[in-house]
């Protein structure tokens, strides 16, 4: 229930500063059923460009694709390639590991689909925030160990790695570090307890009876 209740409260609105981006939907299928992928272009349509395959944020049970369109969007202009944006599935409906497997399945589509998507297939890149981080740095380590060799580049922004409670509490930032002054360190406090809390529920909802060391 807390969880369901955490994804209401996620994503904001944003503005759209690019200019000049192609976007189009699609869905392809997937293990689990269809998996939606928003794809943004730019620069010249007739020759092959970069790709990135990005992963939004929101603990594994919230986040959007909408939420993180325009930064997608940006993204692609500042690359002049194409960015994918991918619509996985959420806990608690769908436990691990439904998101990795979706967010994998993309990365293998758009390397078979590459010429039809205007993709060079030796420049597909992963990237992903937070959660979206966790989702590009578990493609990764898919690709090396099946030995398949499509992924040329991981960006993870704030990704969260580390589930486990050990790994956790060797790892502590305390509001201190970040050198915030005192008023405003009494306003984030609240936020960072709330996250330290979100991992217990992140382990149950999202990892389920997976062994998250």
């Amino acid at each position: 229930q807390f969880a369901l209740i955490m994804r209401q409260t996620m994503g904001s609105s944003n503005v759209d500063i690019s200019e000049g981006i192609e976007t189009k939907v699609q869905k392809i299928n997937g293990t689990h059923g269809e998996i939606p992928i928003r794809i943004y272009q730019s620069g010249a349509i007739n020759k092959t460009k970069p790709a990135i395959i990005f992963f939004h944020g929101g603990g594994f049970v919230g986040g959007t694709s909408q939420v993180t369109e325009n930064f997608c969007k940006v993204m692609a202009e500042q690359l002049e390639g194409i960015v994918l944006n991918v619509e996985y599935r959420l806990a608690p409906e769908f436990q691990a590991p439904v998101a990795s497997d979706e967010c994998y399945a993309v990365v293998k589509w758009a390397h078979e689909c590459a010429s039809e998507l205007g993709i060079n297939p030796n420049q597909i890149a992963v990237a992903g925030d937070s959660a979206g981080g966790n989702l590009a740095a578990v493609c990764s380590y898919l690709d090396r160990q099946q030995e398949n060799n499509l992924i040329a580049f991981q960006a993870l922004l704030y990704p969260a790695i580390y589930l486990d409670e050990e790994t956790l509490a060797a790892k502590q930032w305390p509001i201190e570090k970040f050198g915030a002054n005192p008023a405003l360190s009494a306003k984030l406090a609240p936020g960072f307890v709330g996250m330290a809390a979100s991992h217990e529920m992140i382990r149950t909802v999202y990892a389920g009876e997976l062994d998250v060391h």
